[in-house]
């Protein structure tokens, strides 16, 4: 027999108290693991500088790829294609550094979430250093949520090469 208080039962109370007890964690756990994923952000990203900073290998050209820190698109990864080649995946507040081959290269940014894909290209040269700006490409969000995959699809087609999730830019010649 459970006392009614207030038209709430006993067993109702401890149902309240235990839903109350699991939104506190599940709120502490997704601060604490903002906290981790910056942690890992900032390693990544000191690792990446410190190999822009080393010497470019003979014959060879370094691509610093940096991730620019949002919520949209947060939890995917930047797929980077150097020439067809996957060279990188970036996530959310991340560098990464990579030695390629000057000449032609097509850069090629996309993710397994949005139709279509972002493509820069540049005439590399060997001994130099290239940074690309990775940041979410929010124009393809409003066509998406009003008219689902069939929106997706058509803002990726109207775009050619400059469509997908994510865009690029090119900060230092």
């Amino acid at each position: 027999m459970s006392s009614v208080v207030n038209g709430v039962t006993g067993r109702d109370r401890r149902l309240i108290r235990f839903v109350c007890a699991a939104l506190i964690c599940g709120a502490a756990s997704s601060l604490l693991s903002g906290c981790q994923t910056t942690d890992a952000a900032t390693t990544e990203a000191a690792t990446a500088a410190a190999a822009a900073a080393a010497p470019v290998p003979p014959g060879k050209a370094r691509l610093v790829l940096t991730r620019v820190s949002g919520y949209y698109a947060s939890a995917l990864d930047a797929v980077v294609k150097v020439n067809n080649v996957e060279v990188a995946r970036v996530g959310n507040g991340a560098s990464q550094s990579v030695v390629i081959a000057p000449g032609p290269t097509a850069v090629n940014i996309d993710s397994w979430s949005a139709p279509g894909s972002y493509t820069i290209n540049l005439d590399v040269r060997a001994g130099r250093t290239y940074t690309v700006e990775i940041s979410p490409r929010t124009e393809a969000l409003a066509p998406a949520m009003v008219f689902g995959m069939a929106g997706a699809l058509m803002e990726a087609a109207s775009k050619g090469d400059k469509a997908g999730a994510f865009q690029a830019r090119v900060m230092t010649p």
